[in-house]
């Protein structure tokens, strides 16, 4: 599973009343290991090359925010039939490679509300639920998995390690049963720009996949989706399969 997120882990009530800053969500993208080495990664490569010509040796790592601004390579997609036509692709290809999709989504606002002071830490509680998930539907399979999340800066990735450990252990009420219920084996942190195919595509579903659970349950939010965004959501709303969505107070 390749997570990412959409939105920040600040616990800043002065931000809140702006509804992009209130809400956190993580996303995991899983897909078949086997598959990944030989079909997934490659034709990603190849489709990156089709749509983004480049040098191999410096190969194009997709940022939703770099497309979205169309900047560097991305800017290619400021002509509107092009861009319509990637938007295609790209959700096709996510459809043919990603075996489920999990996304959790917590309301800050409300979290706080609830605990007050002993509040846990919104990203380590959002990825020690997504992990559990993610476990239960390994073990409900049969199968074993790992996880992938990106690596947010040296300091960050010791303090989340150790959070995310107190949370799997049970030491936490949250997630009392997680170690025993998760089926995942290992936990790694790597950056996009290493150019993992994963990680990008995880980039890519995390802020649709938020926007989506926001807007079936009613909340506000500072802007309406793009058409673009509707339509990823639209898209990869059947990949969230049973449990595949929570929403956290």
């Amino acid at each position: 599973m390749y997570v990412d997120e959409s939105g920040d882990h600040v616990m800043e009530p002065s931000k809140w009343s702006s509804p992009d800053a209130r809400y956190l969500g993580l996303t995991g993208v899983v897909m078949d290991s086997e598959v990944y080495r030989t079909r997934t990664h490659p034709e990603f490569e190849a489709l990156k090359q089709e749509f983004f010509p480049h040098d191999p040796d410096e190969p194009v790592v997709l940022v939703r925010n770099r497309i979205i601004k169309k900047l560097g390579p991305f800017g290619e997609l400021r002509d509107p039939e092009l861009a319509a036509h990637w938007e295609q692709r790209i959700i096709r290809f996510l459809n043919n490679h990603a075996s489920q999709i999990f996304t959790v989504v917590i309301d800050k606002q409300a979290h706080q509300g609830r605990t007050g002071s002993a509040a846990s830490h919104p990203y380590h509680y959002c990825a020690a639920v997504l992990t559990e998930r993610y476990g239960d539907w390994l073990r409900n399979a049969g199968a074993t998995g790992d996880v992938m999340m990106e690596s947010r800066g040296r300091r960050e990735d010791m303090d989340f390690r150790a959070g995310f450990s107190r949370f799997m252990l049970g030491s936490l009420p949250e997630t009392q049963e997680s170690q025993r219920k998760t089926g995942s084996s290992l936990l790694r942190l790597k950056s996009k720009e290493n150019n993992i195919t994963g990680l990008q595509l995880a980039d890519l579903v995390a802020y649709p996949s938020m926007r989506g659970i926001l807007l079936e349950n009613g909340f506000p939010l500072a802007n309406p989706p793009s058409a673009a965004t509707r339509q990823f959501i639209e898209a990869i709303q059947p990949k969230h399969g049973q449990n595949g969505k929570a929403l956290l107070p």
